[in-house]
């Protein structure tokens, strides 16, 4: 299953794909991916963090626990470490970036269907091999949890508190409470100062 919003990369990836590997469907959104991955169980998923709606990343964590056979590799422009170590940590098999050589995309999806875990030198050569370490999810724990740090990076997308509430299925009054206690645990005191952790950190491009 391919998952991107962008039409040219769609049909880039048709080609490169064929003919060794079938393209089951092609969604473009997080609700139709949460709806067709349910439905129809690929063997692979190529992700795009980006996709409108709660995004890859959410659309992974709530489908991995349903399609523990679906490998989802991730497949997308963002390079920082953060966002490697959190797509490992939610259980994807292999993270790809979009300069990536045609070559580099087959072969990490037939490590994901052999069961490892690959990751994409563009990002290993300035970050290291810990990144496949059991212990990188701690990328969580060090400060904020999963659920903080996600709220964190849609903050610094621009969504307001009643998009996010939307897009991760929580109240605005929850969404306020989390953002609260991630400016109390980083010791900031403005959206700005959020804006600029997170860009300092690679969660957004």
């Amino acid at each position: 299953m391919i998952v991107d919003d962008h039409a040219i990369v769609v049909e880039g990836l048709r080609r490169i794909l064929d003919p060794e590997f079938e393209v089951v469907a092609v969604v473009s959104d997080s609700v139709s991916f949460l709806d067709k991955a349910v439905a129809l169980k690929p063997d692979v998923a190529l992700v795009d963090i980006s996709i409108p709606g709660a995004g890859g990343m959410e659309c992974v964590r709530r489908l991995r626990p349903i399609l523990p056979s679906t490998r989802f590799i991730m497949l997308t422009m963002h390079s920082g470490a953060a966002y490697v170590r959190e797509a490992l940590a939610l259980g994807a098999s292999g993270y790809v970036i979009k300069s990536s050589a045609p070559s580099e995309l087959l072969h990490a999806i037939r490590q994901a269907l052999a069961g490892r875990v690959y990751v994409t030198p563009l990002v290993t050569k300035d970050t290291g091999d810990s990144l496949l370490a059991p212990q990188s999810s701690g990328v969580f724990e060090d400060v904020l949890t999963r659920r903080q740090w996600e709220v964190l990076r849609m903050i610094a997308q621009g969504k307001n508190i009643k998009e996010i509430a939307a897009d991760l299925n929580l109240s605005p009054r929850t969404v306020d409470f989390h953002r609260a206690s991630i400016m109390q645990k980083l010791h900031v005191k403005s959206v700005a100062e959020l804006v600029r952790y997170a860009l300092q950190r690679g969660l957004v491009a």
